[in-house]
């Protein structure tokens, strides 16, 4: 009776030792692949960036929406890094209701990330270039990678050379 107590208790937690495993292993997949993206190696990456610029551009579109549709969007973005005031913002938008550039170059690419998401291309080491054909703002990291913005249709893409 005492020997089938202390077999029981001894299976409990052989099962409590293999559950915890493969929570703990689960648990350190998941980690490894998100923070893949930050290896010091390579530096930032723009496919940490990949979701949060579509939620802030339904954002921005949602709120276009909510005010008329006008032609111009002006934001008030509180920032919580708390080295930067609030910033007022104003977004020349489509007529889909997507952000678009004032100036189809370069230069307006990078305005319109600074826009979106509060930190320069510089800050982040991200090269900018607009593609005419395409109507697109293409962000490069050091990686290779690339985060495509279409402004016609507000599209965001991540494509990577690896």
């Amino acid at each position: 009776m005492l020997q089938d107590k202390l077999n029981d208790n001894m299976n409990r937690l052989h099962i409590w030792l293999i559950s915890v495993s493969i929570i703990l292993f689960v648990i350190a997949v998941v980690a490894w692949r998100h923070f893949e993206q930050l290896t010091p190696g390579y530096g930032y990456s723009v496919k940490l960036e990949q979701d949060r610029i579509a939620y802030v551009l339904a954002m921005v579109k949602g709120q276009w929406l909510s005010v008329g549709q006008p032609q111009q969007l002006k934001v008030d973005w509180q920032l919580f890094d708390g080295f930067r005031p609030q910033q007022k913002v104003v977004f020349v938008m489509s007529q889909g209701g997507w952000p678009v550039i004032e100036k189809n170059s370069d230069s307006g690419c990078q305005l319109l990330w600074y826009q979106l998401l509060g930190k320069t291309t510089f800050e982040l080491n991200v090269d900018t270039f607009y593609l005419h054909d395409a109507n697109t703002c293409n962000y490069i990291d050091a990686r290779g990678d690339t985060l495509s913005y279409q402004l016609g249709n507000g599209s965001v893409i991540f494509s990577t050379n690896r």
